[in-house]
């Protein structure tokens, strides 16, 4: 669990504070070490599964066609999701003029209520 959160924390952690802080070079470093501590982490569970132990992310299913097809599409599926609520937000901003903690609130509302946004043009 602590090699995949930590790999995983070397690639969010630069994504998150890296713009802001003008992409430092500790930034690029983390990123930069992500893949290989990533890589030992999924050796790492490999040799528990291969001793009988249970890893958090078992290597076998890596192998299987149709599990990182599914992969494939979830991460796809997350992207569209991501960038489409993303625009969805700042065109509220933009467009109606609320504010970010007004937009925020309305896909809030959206959420718990399972309603469409108001057009209010």
């Amino acid at each position: 669990m602590l090699a995949v959160s930590g790999s995983l924390a070397l690639a969010l952690v630069p994504l998150v504070l890296g713009r802001e802080a003008g992409w430092p070079l500790w930034a690029w470093a983390m990123l930069a070490a992500a893949v290989p501590a990533f890589l030992a982490a999924l050796r790492w569970e490999g040799r528990l599964a291969a001793r009988g132990g249970q890893p958090l992310l078992d290597p076998e299913l890596l192998r299987g066609r149709v599990f990182r097809t599914g992969l494939a599409v979830n991460a796809a599926f997350m992207a569209f999701l991501a960038g489409f609520v993303f625009v969805i937000s700042l065109t509220v901003q933009t467009g109606f003029g609320y504010s970010p903690l007004h937009s925020g609130l309305v896909f809030t509302l959206t959420a718990l209520l399972d309603i469409p946004p108001v057009d209010r043009r």
